[in-house]
């Protein structure tokens, strides 16, 4: 407890091997090590967080490629990478919070396994699977029914109103990650 309230060092690490009992192959569906820790500040009206997730590369041996493209095409490779995000909250009533959060705040360009599994070094499309740049979200969320948030049932969850608004403007013609195509197909 620091100046009237609680600081706090989240953490967690994800590891994962598995093999093909049948072939002894890696399994490409494992993701590769992820870490992620930071530092938070906690008061009754606020609160702030830094984040850093650190995404292990899939390493070659990690990878069974006859599974996944044909000879004499290569796997996309996915290099190690870590990213920080900032967030904040503030409680605007007891039923009421303004998170604001600025994600991927070194602008990193990278690429998570599951999305680039099964996609060519001669794909002319692999900069779509790119995560999102440097990013703002903005939402407004509402407890409702009184109840404390540790005990809302998951379909009690709070009304979330998400907005992302990118911090750079994103030139004319240049890739977008496959949660943007998704959007772009559905408005």
């Amino acid at each position: 407890t620091a100046a009237g309230g609680k600081l706090g060092t989240p953490f967690t690490f994800g590891w994962a091997k598995g093999t093909n009992s049948l072939t002894g192959a890696p399994l490409n569906s494992v993701e590769p090590t992820k870490l992620t820790v930071g530092l938070d500040f906690q008061t009754a009206q606020w609160s702030w967080q830094l984040m850093a997730r650190h995404h292990a590369a899939k390493r070659a041996q990690d990878i069974d490629s006859a599974g996944l493209v044909k000879a004499p095409k290569i796997q996309v490779p996915v290099a190690a990478d870590t990213t920080f995000d900032l967030t904040a909250q503030w409680r605007l009533r007891k039923d009421a919070r303004l998170n604001i959060g600025v994600v991927n705040l070194t602008d990193r360009k990278h690429w998570l396994w599951s999305d680039v599994r099964g996609l060519d070094t001669s794909s002319t499309v692999a900069d779509a699977y790119t995560q999102p740049g440097r990013h703002l979200n903005v939402s407004l969320q509402f407890d409702f029914w009184g109840m404390p948030q540790r005990v809302q049932p998951c379909w009690v969850a709070p009304v979330i109103l998400l907005l992302k608004y990118p911090l750079r403007p994103r030139l004319r013609g240049a890739p977008v990650s496959v949660r943007e195509m998704g959007r772009l197909r559905h408005t």
